[in-house]
């Protein structure tokens, strides 16, 4: 059913954008946008110089954004981008779901009402690119000052790219870090591990730090932790070159090799042999969210993987001492968990100058300081940014710079939906509560089989 209404948004769109192109006469060359973005050219002087005349004021222009975010989207930077280009407006249009439907369902009716989105937050750039819905950027990159300079790793770029075109940039970077209460360490004797520590250690302090009778866990439960670990575990330690237990290039996965597989009994086993992670029960006993949700803004919780995202919550609502480290050292590396999330220009769009002057805006130190008022991280690395944001809201005094190490990053995956469902209350259920493991070999056996066949449609194979 889902799938259906996706079709039937793309082809709206599809047809309107091209309705709305031939009525307009207008192409999508960058350059060549009605934007404003380009003004005429000023006429020369009797004396034959121009530069005595003021320059021509810039034709005003408004460009639609979708997102599904906070006021920091839809209110503070919407401003803030208007300071920079007085011309330009931003208007934000908000929906409640983040999913591909619920955002080319948006997409779809802007366009019919004739006030159509000329960028879009991408849930995921296959299925957008299935149906060639945004823009290459790569003009951009190599002719705007900002965009041409900004500090993007490699990693980064691939995931951002379709078919060697760079289509999306970064609107947030969402690293995975380990929180870490620094009074229930203190209680049990234990001082703040120090940023090179190993999974060796990481284990036994939460053991030392579990006192079931009181209800305080080494490990808090949640899918967070029960999907980060295994996979920094996995590659940190050479048992999968890639985050997911994905092979080399991204296509197969590796969790049927019994070896891979261990990564996700180790970390089973932190619950179920050492206690240092609750049950269900346990949980229920103890107080404390089962799908550890807040669980550790409980004070009864040492460790905790959450997204930098959660920066600002967590300095409100902490009332006890704590700070981020980096995920434990193994045998080979020491890596991190980083996802990227994508913004991108609607092909089709009449104002991709305009967009593209967004973009730019959002990459530029500036912009990006903006959302580091709102607990994110950078976008860039930006060496003097990533100085900065240690000593910015809530991440000031804090070890962020350490905690993320931007080595390792998750991507989209054709075919993922055949995978392991790591928000699934099957798969949360596993871990809290005991079960057969041997399911994410059988997950990754489907994803396998399913992945070349999504490849060959999309044109990737």
């Amino acid at each position: 059913m889902v799938k259906n209404k996706r079709f039937v948004y793309i082809m709206m769109y599809i047809l309107i954008v091209a309705l709305l192109a031939a009525c307009s006469g207008g192409n999508n060359t960058p350059g060549n946008q009605a934007t404003g973005s380009n003004p005429p050219s000023v006429a020369p002087t009797e004396s034959g110089n121009s530069d005595e005349d003021p320059p021509a004021p810039e034709t005003p222009a408004t460009i639609r954004l979708v997102v599904w975010g906070p006021e920091l989207w839809t209110k503070t930077i919407p401003e803030k981008f208007n300071e920079k280009y007085p011309h330009i407006t931003l208007q934000v249009e908000k929906i409640d779901g983040g999913d591909n439907a619920s955002v080319l369902e948006k997409i779809t009716a802007l366009s019919a009402a004739g006030t159509p989105a000329d960028l879009t937050w991408v849930p995921g750039i296959p299925d957008f690119m299935k149906d060639d819905l945004l823009l290459d950027l790569t003009p951009y990159m190599q002719s705007d000052p900002v965009l041409s300079t900004a500090e993007l790793s490699q990693p980064v770029k691939d995931a951002l790219s379709w078919k060697g075109k760079l289509v999306a940039l970064p609107r947030a970077v969402d690293a995975h870090v380990m929180f870490v209460n620094k009074d229930l360490l203190a209680k049990h004797g234990i001082d703040m591990p120090s940023k090179d520590w190993t999974w060796d250690e990481f284990r036994e302090i939460a053991k030392q730090a579990t006192d079931a009778t009181a209800g305080e866990y080494g490990l808090a439960p949640g899918p967070f932790n029960y999907m980060t670990t295994p996979q920094v575990y996995a590659v940190s330690n050479g048992l999968a070159p890639n985050l997911n237990f994905m092979n080399e290039d991204w296509t197969q996965s590796l969790i049927a090799d019994p070896n891979v597989l261990s990564a996700v009994q180790w970390y089973a086993e932190l619950g179920w042999v050492d206690g240092s992670r609750p049950s269900e029960k346990q949980s229920q006993d103890a107080g404390i969210d089962p799908n550890g949700w807040g669980s550790w803004l409980s004070g009864k919780i040492a460790f905790d993987i959450m997204g930098t995202w959660e920066g600002t919550a967590r300095k409100a609502g902490a009332q006890f001492d704590w700070d981020v480290i980096p995920f434990p050292r193994g045998s080979q590396s020491q890596v991190g968990y980083n996802a990227i999330s994508p913004i991108g220009i609607l092909n089709g769009t009449q104002n991709a100058d305009a967009a593209a002057k967004f973009l730019s805006w959002l990459l530029s130190p500036d912009g990006q300081r903006v959302l580091m008022s709102d607990g994110n991280i950078p976008l860039t690395t930006d060496p003097a940014l990533w100085e900065e944001v240690q000593q910015t809201g809530s991440w000031a005094g804090k070890s962020i710079k350490d905690a993320v190490q931007a080595d390792s990053w998750i991507r989209t995956m054709p075919g993922e939906d055949k995978y392991i469902q790591w928000w699934a209350g099957e798969t949360g259920g596993l871990f809290n509560n005991g079960g057969d493991l041997s399911v994410f070999q059988k997950w990754g056996e489907e994803f396998n089989a399913h992945s070349p066949t999504v490849r060959k449609e999309l044109g990737l194979e």
